[in-house]
């Protein structure tokens, strides 16, 4: 058995450096190095245990490029490591893999033996052991390089699609293969060339709900390359083959490919890279029905007239297209691109991200949660550090939620090259790719960022409001998470609120579906409790003080606007003992006979002067006896 060396580091640092109160944490850092130090991981795919399955490729000293395919726990251990070495001991090398809901499937290429070349493989892994269940092969003809690119799984069976010398030594075709996903045997093996009769190469392939095989790819025609896009039926009928030239005549290639896997007859949609006459390569997405017909196209070109394309296409069963890659931007060479289309074609967003070094970035993968957020990964060049790992959480509105880096060490190189995220309402982000080690090599880097429960809360603070403007004075205020029985506090953050007093504040150690009693407190104002206990849902909890003073426990607040209905926490409670009174009354008469000024405890009205409104506003509340109410 081949040594390999394990790095397993568990660390809780801030992403987003220098701010307390960010929104998520590296939580794990996990590296895989095999005896040269050679190392990438290519795809992750995660199982209904919330395990984490990589694979990818490692240098060996003896047997050349290995297959590496790891399980971890969620908590980062290591499970099981399966080393896949082929007959010719040279190179071996996965593109893609898939959880069946039971068991791990990986495809890619393998060298058996000089006389065939590079040979599709596909292994079967017994999920709980790493025990090789079986392992199919396709070689084509001569000693050509036959490489598997994609897996899709249906019904019991797996499909396997990519390059292959098919009909000749001289050209490749695209080669798709249907398995029994019980025994690996070939069901059926189908080969597509296109009407140029050159090298063709199939990137992309997802199954319908009446399994319908979708593939997708680089098809040579006259001259140059096309999009060929081709359905075939589950017995291996091809139904149909569309073409995709752009208007300059030049490469046009299929990337990525998706559909609606919920419905009979879904519609499909097809991203790629497509040249164009004087604005570089540009992303050219199309919709084709069940049938063919071409619905509609869209062409994206990045202001820096440069080369775009993308990396993956995603559907959502809202009738959202994501697309993912890379942005030619003036100035600013490429930048991380996401786009939003609906079904009907309309472009929803378009979203660039541009690394702090200006350099070349791309995001290479993407998922969404089951909540609808969408996460994206690539590299990020970024002053100081060289490529990184780069991360990006958006809303379904595309706007940014968090961006999260990884940086291994130095200025080396670092770049995702997959994204995933758990099932847990945690939501825990998982990213893996290739991370810069020692002064040349690189490892496995498999990532988990743990997201921070997120409370948008909404207060306003007596004497900081203004009723003629509807807005109040932005100031600060501390806001504890304590347990249901009010006994402890779990957790607490800082935050300024707004003119419209809100704020989001982030939360490491709160959990989800666990109750919490809020607590506001601030600097010169009576601590106030919410009314009832809270919980968060899938990261994110949502709390308005300013409706009702109902909202704070034992109605403990002041009505501080009728149009609209406004009510704010109690100020006054200079010393924090719970009540506003005499003593209270005392600072602020010292502070005003001594014209204090500026951001100063006494000055209970935000005007950064301590005068007779403050006094006024604490003697009205120190007359009505206005003290702290809590469980």
């Amino acid at each position: 058995m081949k040594k390999t060396v394990f790095s397993f580091l568990l660390i809780c640092i801030l992403i987003l450096s220098g701010n307390a109160n960010s929104q998520v944490d590296q939580n794990l850092a996990l590296r895989y190095s095999g005896t040269q130090n050679m190392d990438e991981a290519k795809a992750i795919t995660i199982d209904a245990s919330n395990n984490i399955y990589v694979t990818g490729k490692s240098l060996s000293a003896l047997n050349g490029y290995d297959i590496v395919t790891v399980k971890y726990s969620s908590a980062g251990a290591v499970l099981w490591t399966a080393v896949y070495n082929g007959t010719a001991n040279s190179l071996d090398e996965p593109n893609d893999i898939l959880y069946d809901g039971t068991n791990i499937y990986v495809t890619g290429t393998t060298t058996r033996s000089a006389l065939t070349g590079l040979d599709y493989v596909t292994i079967k892994y017994n999920a709980s052991t790493g025990a090789i269940l079986w392992n199919s092969f396709y070689t084509g003809i001569g000693a050509t390089d036959d490489i598997a690119t994609k897996i899709a799984y249906k019904n019991g069976s797996a499909y396997v699609t990519g390059k292959g010398f098919y009909s000749t030594s001289s050209s490749a075709d695209y080669v798709t293969i249907k398995y029994n996903g019980t025994t690996g045997d070939s069901i059926w093996v189908k080969n597509y060339n296109g009407t140029g009769n050159g090298n063709d190469s199939a990137t992309s392939i997802r199954i319908s709900t009446d399994s319908s095989i979708f593939v997708t790819g680089k098809s040579f025609g006259t001259s140059t390359y096309d999009y060929a896009t081709l359905r075939y039926s589950s017995a291996g009928t091809q139904n149909w083959a569309k073409r995709y030239n752009g208007s300059s005549n030049g490469n046009d290639i299929g990337i990525s490919l998706s559909l609606n896997s919920t419905a009979a007859s879904p519609d499909i949609y097809v991203t790629g890279t497509s040249d164009s006459t004087g604005t570089g390569t540009n992303i050219v997405t199309i919709k084709y029905t069940f049938t063919s017909v071409e619905s509609w196209k869209k062409t994206y070109n990045g202001n820096g007239n440069g080369n775009d394309s993308p990396a993956e296409l995603r559907y959502v069963d809202d009738n959202s297209i994501y697309i993912i890659g890379k942005s030619s931007m003036s100035g600013a060479g490429t930048n991380m691109a996401l786009m939003k289309y609906t079904s009907t074609g309309d472009t929803t967003f378009v979203r660039t991200y541009n690394g702090t070094a200006n350099g070349n970035d791309e995001a290479a993968g993407i998922t969404i949660d089951a909540s609808g957020y969408i996460y994206v990964a690539g590299k990020l060049s970024q002053a100081g550090t060289g490529d990184d790992y780069g991360v990006i959480k958006y809303t379904t509105g595309g706007a940014i939620e968090w961006v999260a880096t990884y940086n291994n060490s130095g200025s080396g190189y670092d770049a995702a090259s997959r994204v995933t995220v758990d099932a847990t309402t945690d939501r825990n982000v998982y990213v893996t790719g290739a991370s810069f080690s020692g002064s040349t090599g690189t490892n496995y880097a498999t990532v988990k960022f743990k997201q921070n429960k997120v409370l948008d809360l909404n207060v306003f603070i007596q004497g900081f409001y203004n009723p003629v403007t509807n807005s109040a004075i932005k100031d600060t205020i501390r806001v504890y998470l304590y347990n249901s029985a009010a006994t402890t506090i779990i957790d607490s953050a800082k935050v300024r609120l707004d003119s419209l007093g809100k704020a989001r504040l982030y939360f490491r150690t709160a959990l989800n579906s666990t109750a919490y009693r809020i607590v506001v407190k601030h600097r010169n104002s009576l601590e106030t409790w919410g009314n009832t206990t809270n919980t968060f849902a899938n990261l994110y909890l949502a709390y308005d003080f300013t409706t009702a003073a109902t909202k704070a426990y034992g109605s403990n607040m002041i009505r501080v606007d009728t149009s609209p209905t406004e009510y704010a926490i109690y100020g006054g409670d200079l010393n924090d003992d719970g009540a506003v009174d005499a003593t209270d009354i005392s600072l602020v008469d010292n502070d005003s006979f001594n014209s204090l000024s500026g951001y100063v405890q006494s000055d209970v009205n935000g005007d950064d002067y301590v005068d007779g409104t403050d006094i006024s506003l604490i003697d009205n509340n120190a007359s009505n006896s206005i003290s702290l109410i809590r469980p």
